[in-house]
């Protein structure tokens, strides 16, 4: 495994904690209030965060799958700012709809960019 796939596979296990931590807000958030509809798309948000952490980190053990990766977090991405977007948009926000918000997409931002390198540095070979 080379240098990329360590840093992949280490962005994705930090995704995987990120998307746990944007769960546990997200919950956290619709006890408090079960009226914001921000704090379901919170939820929707981190479970995807942590699906994409679990998945990714599993398959960059095969660096050949890195296509299959860039593909996954390509659609993470959409979906994951669409959901920061309406979660960010509200006048009214908490500091845990902020960090569920913005972290979850800059997370699936890294995992395309680095998995996009592999793919490059593979395709070089």
């Amino acid at each position: 495994m080379n240098d990329a796939c360590k840093k992949l596979k280490i962005v994705c296990i930090v995704s995987l904690v990120v998307g746990l931590l944007a769960t546990v807000c997200s919950i956290a958030l619709i006890v408090v209030n079960h009226m914001n509809p921000r704090a379901y798309v919170g939820l929707l948000d981190g479970v995807l965060c942590t699906y994409m952490g679990f998945h990714c980190a599993r398959q960059i053990n095969v660096p050949s799958n890195a296509n299959h990766i860039k593909r996954l977090s390509s659609v993470m991405v959409l979906v994951m700012f669409f959901c920061a977007a309406y979660i960010l948009v509200a006048p009214q926000k908490s500091l845990a709809e902020i960090f569920v918000g913005s972290a979850c997409v800059v997370m699936a931002l890294l995992v395309f960019m680095l998995a996009k390198k592999v793919e490059t540095i593979l395709e070089a070979k």
